[in-house]
């Protein structure tokens, strides 16, 4: 038996600290795809307004509307992995609290973890469709090119 309330609090804090610790890892994976689909997206922009472009065709046009789906996609992947990071740390602050304070928080603690793993499946959905963007963008420019 832990002999401290804190003691007590900071253990079962542990396994939200480390789930908070995957969020990051996700949202840093997330947000370097997204900073690759802004450059490409920007490159193209500049090579059509600026008539560099050898011969700004549909084509260009074309990869302008997928980035766009990409980027709508890896943002909303982002906020809803962002909320769900927001949520964990919500859990822990509960977890605290309820050492601190007399009451209980158990039935909070454990709408805020579904609530949690309901914002992250919706977090690895879109960021699954991005990937699959991609990947169909890809397969697209390969066909064009037999």
């Amino acid at each position: 038996m832990l002999d401290h309330p804190i003691t007590e609090a900071v253990t079962l804090a542990f396994a939200p600290i480390f789930l908070l610790t995957g969020l990051g890892a996700l949202l840093n994976v997330m947000t370097l795809r997204l900073g690759r689909v802004v450059d490409r997206a920007r490159l193209i922009e500049d090579l059509l307004e600026g008539g560099e472009a050898p011969d700004p065709t549909a084509r260009h046009r074309e990869e302008l509307k997928v980035l766009g789906g990409r980027m709508r996609s890896i943002n909303i992947a982002i906020v809803a992995t962002s909320v769900s990071a927001l949520l964990v740390c919500l859990e822990v602050a509960l977890l605290f609290l309820e050492q601190l304070l007399p009451m209980s928080v158990a039935l909070v603690v454990a709408g805020l973890f579904i609530a949690t793993m309901m914002a992250l499946t919706v977090g690895l959905i879109f960021f699954l469709v991005e990937i699959t963007i991609a990947t169909r963008s890809l397969t697209i420019r390969k066909e064009l090119l037999l």
